[in-house]
């Protein structure tokens, strides 16, 4: 769409140039008007092309960098596992009814001292870091076919 506008702009620019120094006196004006406002044009979407393209170009990678942040949270949720079975078996008198088919986290969660651990508490701060990051990386994902769309028609 952007390459469009920018063609169709720059040739009115350039046909309203060449018609301004063609034509009789009265219709200079109109004409200069118009190949001003061609060129003008064609600058502002080729600056915008120019910003746009990089970030097009980047688009294969956010299912790298998806793929990257659940791998982390794969990794943190092992070592959670880990630390939870540990605190599990401590805790295992106090603790008899508690269901094991629980989520890591929200058995983290439920356990105060085990949340007040500082090493807990920054893993639990990561892994809601990366999830976000997740969120926002998808959210990129949905938003680059407009922006796929806007620069030269294609999804």
């Amino acid at each position: 769409m952007l390459i469009l506008i920018f063609c169709i702009a720059l040739v009115l620019g350039i046909v309203s140039h060449i018609l301004y120094h063609k034509v009789n006196y009265k219709l200079e004006d109109t004409f200069k008007g118009s190949a001003t406002i061609g060129y003008v044009v064609a600058g502002i979407s080729f600056l915008i092309f120019i910003f746009m393209v990089p970030v097009v170009a980047t688009a294969g990678k956010i299912d790298e960098k998806i793929a990257m942040y659940k791998e982390e949270n794969a990794k943190i949720e092992a070592q959670m596992d880990v630390i939870v079975e540990k605190y599990m078996k401590y805790e295992h008198d106090t603790f008899v009814d508690l269901k094991t088919e629980e989520s890591v986290i929200t058995l983290v969660t439920l356990f105060p001292e085990l949340k007040s651990d500082e090493l807990v508490q920054e893993q639990i701060n990561v892994y809601i870091h990366n999830n976000a990051k997740i969120k926002e990386l998808k959210e990129d994902k949905i938003n680059m076919q407009t922006k796929r769309w806007i620069l030269f028609f294609k999804k």
